[in-house]
């Protein structure tokens, strides 16, 4: 269920059903709520209700989802009060009702529902890319999983889009990972990860662009995006064509310090990229940009010295 696979989900609710009364007492009230929901998906109104009633009756303490099957018993859309945490059979509970935003509910959902969804093909474009933004957010999937996502939503009303959202960013990484000019997909990449890091995204975009970039990092075009080009290759742990990058201009060189202190090779060098920084950030050579992203690399990296950056 969880999956979107309702058939095969209730054939399973059904099996348990039969055997209700071998059941651990939670899981037998709970077993109500999955037969609400499979008589909801059969447009049986009337057994979501009495499911309702039996979870009621065996004091299930679950009043979102029970106020979800009292809207399905009574084909009416109740105005929810989405709750701090919202599970998978809550959000295919919902689905049910009706349409519903799913900016509101990813941001409360939990890991396996945000995945669930993530990976569900047959799930809607707009809440399967919202579900892995939500879930690269907090680590459920990997980059390249959000990269393969972007690559499949749909995006033809995003394109010229300038606000933020999911559609936008998946619009903007199919103009990185495509086939035009060097320029416009740099300016694209550069783009998306401005936005990305307004979004909470910065780190997982990073990566997922990271092989595009790689490719691209030998383009002429490439020496004005120098510091994207490393930025994305150290987030992926390209250290190698980090440095490669950050030693073409003196522009770039600070990067030296952080490709060393994330670098388990160069562990022998982190000191001195850490004082080299430490110089750097004293004397106001870095823009507020750079020395907030010092700061995120270093917290990602766990470094235990803090700078003294006052």
């Amino acid at each position: 269920i969880a999956m979107g696979d309702t058939s095969e989900g209730c054939a399973a609710v059904k099996h348990l059903s039969q055997a209700r009364a071998t059941l651990p007492g939670r899981l037998k009230s709970e077993l109500n709520l999955y037969a609400g929901y499979c008589a909801g998906a059969a447009q049986n109104p009337g057994a979501a209700g009495l499911a309702a009633e039996l979870a009621r009756e065996d004091g299930l303490d679950a009043p979102f989802a029970l106020e979800i099957l009292d809207g399905i018993a009574t084909q009416s859309k109740p105005k929810l009060s989405i709750p701090a945490r919202v599970t998978a059979l809550e959000y295919r509970m919902i689905n049910l009702l009706g349409p519903s935003d799913p900016s509101q509910i990813f941001d409360k959902a939990e890991p396996a529902l945000l995945t669930a969804v993530a990976l569900d093909a047959n799930a809607p474009s707009a809440a399967r890319v919202a579900a892995a933004e939500a879930a690269a957010r907090g680590f459920a999937i990997p980059p390249a999983k959000l990269a393969e996502i972007y690559a499949a939503t749909d995006t033809a009303n995003a394109a010229n889009d300038r606000t933020s959202t999911p559609a936008r960013r998946a619009a903007l990484f199919k103009v990185v990972s495509g086939n035009g000019r060097a320029d416009q997909r740099f300016q694209a990449a550069q783009a998306l990860l401005d936005d990305a890091r307004r979004a909470g995204l910065g780190w997982p975009v990073a990566q997922a662009m990271a092989p595009t970039l790689k490719q691209l990092a030998s383009d002429p075009e490439a020496a004005r995006y120098g510091e994207l080009i490393v930025e994305t290759a150290l987030a992926a742990g390209q250290f190698a064509d980090a440095r490669r990058m950050a030693e073409t201009a003196p522009a770039l060189n600070p990067w030296l310090g952080l490709i060393d202190i994330a670098d388990a090779r160069a562990a022998g060098q982190r000191d001195r990229a850490l004082q080299a920084l430490e110089d750097i950030a004293v004397r106001g050579r870095l823009k507020p940009e750079a020395l907030h992203r010092l700061a995120t690399v270093l917290d990602q990296e766990e470094e235990a010295e803090p700078m003294d950056l006052v």
